[in-house]
């Protein structure tokens, strides 16, 4: 019985040893502000490498006319990134910062625009309600306390109102500031 007893205690702190102590994903809610684009987000943890982060913000352009002219137009759009984080163990073990959610993911991208309105320096300038589906590679890395980057790059197809659809990049460099 002493026998049966010490190897239990044994074999019980070795298994105890090897648990995944990963921190779980954390729900939260930002800003973000890219190179033609501002909004908010709020990532949803579903599963332990699984999340879905929500985003609604501007996206702007730039265009110019003959004679010179140049205008801009801005449009909301709404998006839906499910996401799974495929490398947060291995950043733990060699001492990397994982708060935050940051790590390498990949996700889908499904994105639906206008949502709330254009803003457009000519007012006989409009965009076409549109829809992408796509698949992305992203990672986020912290800078400094909650203010994180972001870079993501993948493919879609491009589904917009009276035209064929379009397979299209899809490319997202942002700085996110997490707020709760």
């Amino acid at each position: 019985m002493k026998k049966l007893l010490f190897y239990y205690l044994l074999l019980s702190s070795v298994y105890g040893f090897t648990q995944d102590t990963t921190p779980p994903l954390v729900d939260n809610f930002g800003i973000n502000i890219g190179l033609i684009n501002a909004g908010i987000n709020y990532e949803k943890v579903l599963a332990k490498d699984f999340s879905v982060n929500t985003i609604l913000e501007y996206n702007g352009g730039f265009y110019a006319r003959f004679g010179g002219d140049t205008e801009y137009i801005f449009a909301s759009t709404i998006a839906l990134e499910p996401r799974y984080y495929y490398n947060r163990d291995r950043r733990l073990r060699k001492g990397k910062n994982i708060s935050n959610n940051v790590g390498n993911y990949l996700a889908g991208d499904f994105s639906f625009g206008p949502v709330i309105g254009t803003i457009s320096s000519d007012d006989n300038v409009g965009v076409v309600d549109s829809y992408v589906l796509g698949v992305k590679y992203g990672l986020r890395r912290k800078i400094v306390g909650d203010l994180n980057f972001e870079l993501a790059f993948g493919v879609g197809k491009l589904f917009s109102k009276g035209y064929d659809s379009e397979t299209i990049p899809i490319l997202d460099l942002k700085l996110q500031y997490i707020l709760f």
